[in-house]
């Protein structure tokens, strides 16, 4: 087997690996949307750097949450390198196509940060490939840590006519938590408790000087 077949065939199984593994994720994620954080992704289509672990969230036809699910979505951060990497993986029986302007992440409705047109890939952000056979896509692009409300993420899809695909709502909450950012809120708050004790036996010693 040549090399651009064993990677072919391991995407795709790394594909049918997390697909499987979304559906039972989901209702957890949606009490707790942290996005995984971790090493960067290869942004060639293949799919072989994802793993169960990425699995985010369920892709509503027209983004309704009542209506079938017509793909998955994936989500790591590279906190070292500050980039939000993406994946859509349709179900089985739907095809993703190749229309660049419908294939895309924003923030709500107007903040595009990535879409179908910054493919091939070069290795600058925002960076965007099909994957083969309508198998989906993925992208990447730069992003700071912290919490955003209305991630947007979009496909278009075959399912026996053409059909979109959406997170529920068009718009859902994603909190990205690296460990630094984590230690220096613990610095900042120990430092606050710690004026905070201060200040308190300043007050206690100038209180009893007063009294003697």
């Amino acid at each position: 087997m040549n090399s651009n077949r064993r990677r072919l065939t391991t995407g795709l199984a790394t594909l049918t690996l997390c697909a499987s593994l979304i559906g039972l994720a989901a209702p957890a994620l949606a009490a707790a949307p942290a996005v995984a954080t971790g090493m960067a992704i290869n942004v060639d289509g293949s799919f072989a750097d994802w793993t169960a672990a990425d699995a985010f969230a369920d892709m509503y036809r027209a983004g309704k949450a009542d209506k079938p699910v017509e793909s998955h979505l994936l989500l790591r951060y590279d906190c070292a390198a500050e980039v939000l990497y993406v994946a859509v993986i349709p179900v089985a029986g739907v095809t993703v196509l190749e229309l660049d302007d419908d294939n895309f992440v924003k923030f709500g409705n107007t903040d595009k940060r990535v879409d179908g047109s910054d493919a091939p890939p070069d290795g600058s952000q925002p960076d965007f490939t099909y994957a083969p056979n309508g198998g989906g896509w993925e992208a990447s692009f730069a992003l700071a840590a912290g919490s955003y409300p209305n991630l947007n993420v979009h496909a278009q899809v075959q399912d026996g006519e053409a059909q979109t695909s959406a997170v529920a709502g068009r718009a859902i909450p994603i909190v990205i938590a690296c460990e630094e950012q984590s230690q220096s809120q613990e610095q900042s708050q120990s430092q606050e408790q710690s004026q905070s004790q201060e200040q308190s036996q300043s007050q206690e010693q100038s209180q009893s000087q007063e009294q003697s």
